[in-house]
């Protein structure tokens, strides 16, 4: 890509953002009906954003970090119009029960996956970039949420892995970063009302009985029929907490950065343990019917996004880099689906069953960065580079002919997009 195409592209980029802006949040799409916070979008959001304007950036994660709850759960999603939703009543699978401030917009009472750590070292490396009063301003603020931060480790770190084993457990697939991903199809079969029920009857489902505990994660795990330890979770909440920790000793906490790199090396420990020998790929578990769950996907390759034990990480770039995965024959780009090509289920145009994930591959580009791997790094950069050079900015793309699938103008694409022209 030439320089101009990068400065074109570049603005294209910063410009989704700037018609996405709904003042108080960013919305995902232009779409005016889609006027709520949704977690992993906005963490996405604030990574392209501290590239262009640092104090929208703050604006944005400030607005993830007010809706904690007294308990430290940070909520999934945030209704900033509880009217407005994806045509339902968000009170049905919401509450403010449990919300730190005296009058917080209504949020979801699922859980967001960790990784808000990430986006606050973000502004700091780029408020330190550009120096001068930016520098003064990401170093304060960082400083100033850190507690907020640490304080939603703790609580995933206790209230999702209760029983210790170093992996992130979730109570319903939107939980997740792949609601529709084949991973959740076998537990989420064994829920529902009735035998035949829908997927879409059975997340409702699911919903309902938690709601009807009042979201108290106790009470939570004992009606939860969907209970998955999630191996990509788990990998977020390594890699946040080696983030915090560093994080920690940067703002003067340094009592607590040995506690958040035990955390680290536990939820490494976890990952690792569960790699499946005849694959190489990690999985995930279903804790209610206590089985593995042996879905081929990029999930798999949760061990290389959380790091650790070199040899593992060795073994898992040969794997990625093989046949099977960014090196099979019919990709349009060299970028690895969210399901192998080889694998029976894969579907190219179904979300999360096959098409490219532009956040994906800068989650793999991301821990390349971190690992020295510098070889994956620069075709992972270059190729979603090319990709996305159509600037549809679409939310997947069809990894065999490279084409837009889903919405265009997607804020976390053009936002990934940003990061990685640097």
């Amino acid at each position: 890509m030439t320089r101009l195409q990068s400065t074109i592209l570049r603005d294209a980029a910063a410009a989704v953002l700037r018609r996405n802006d709904r003042g108080r949040i960013i919305a995902a799409v232009p779409d005016p009906s889609r006027n709520y916070r949704w977690h992993r979008a906005s963490i996405l959001v604030v990574a392209g954003l501290a590239r262009t304007d640092l104090r929208r950036a703050m604006a944005e994660l400030d607005g993830l970090l007010a809706a904690q709850w007294r308990t430290g759960m940070l909520p999934l999603c945030v209704f900033d119009d509880p009217g407005i939703g994806w045509g339902f009543d968000p009170r049905r699978w919401s509450t403010t029960a449990y919300a730190k401030h005296p009058d917080p917009a209504p949020t979801s009472g699922l859980a967001a996956l960790p990784g808000q750590p990430i986006a606050a070292r973000m502004i700091l490396e780029r408020g330190r970039d550009n120096g001068g009063a930016e520098m003064d301003l990401a170093e304060e603020y960082v400083a100033n949420v850190f507690d907020v931060l640490l304080a939603a480790h703790r609580w995933t770190v206790t209230h999702r892995d209760p029983d210790g084993v170093g992996l992130v457990e979730i109570h319903h697939p939107w939980e997740s970063m792949f609601a529709a991903c084949p991973r959740w199809d076998a537990p989420l079969s064994r829920t529902g009302p009735h035998p035949g029920a829908s997927r879409a009857e059975r997340e409702w489902y699911l919903l309902d009985r938690m709601h009807a505990v009042g979201w108290d994660e106790t009470a939570v795990r004992e009606v939860a029929e969907f209970r998955v330890r999630d191996v990509l979770a788990s990998a977020l909440l390594a890699g946040s907490a080696e983030v915090l920790a560093e994080l920690a000793d940067e703002v003067g906490r340094t009592e607590v950065a040995e506690e958040l790199e035990q955390d680290a090396a536990r939820f490494r420990a976890g990952i690792a343990a569960t790699i499946d020998p005849r694959t190489g790929l990690a999985r995930d578990y279903d804790v209610r019917a206590g089985v593995w769950l042996d879905q081929v996907t990029i999930a798999g390759f949760a061990p290389l996004i959380a790091g650790g034990d070199v040899d593992v990480l060795a073994a898992q770039r040969a794997i990625l880099l093989g046949d099977d995965w960014m090196g099979h024959p019919v990709l349009r780009h060299p970028l690895p689906p969210t399901v192998s090509p080889s694998h029976p289920e894969f579907r190219r145009r179904e979300r999360w069953r096959g098409p490219v994930s532009p956040w994906m591959v800068l989650a793999l580009v991301w821990a390349a960065t971190r690992d020295g791997a510098w070889d994956l790094r620069a075709v992972l950069r270059d190729a979603a580079l090319e990709m996305l050079g159509d600037h549809s900015f679409a939310e997947f793309y069809e990894p065999i002919t490279g084409e837009p699938i889903g919405p265009h103008e997607h804020s976390w694409t053009a936002s990934v997009t940003l990061d990685l022209l640097g």
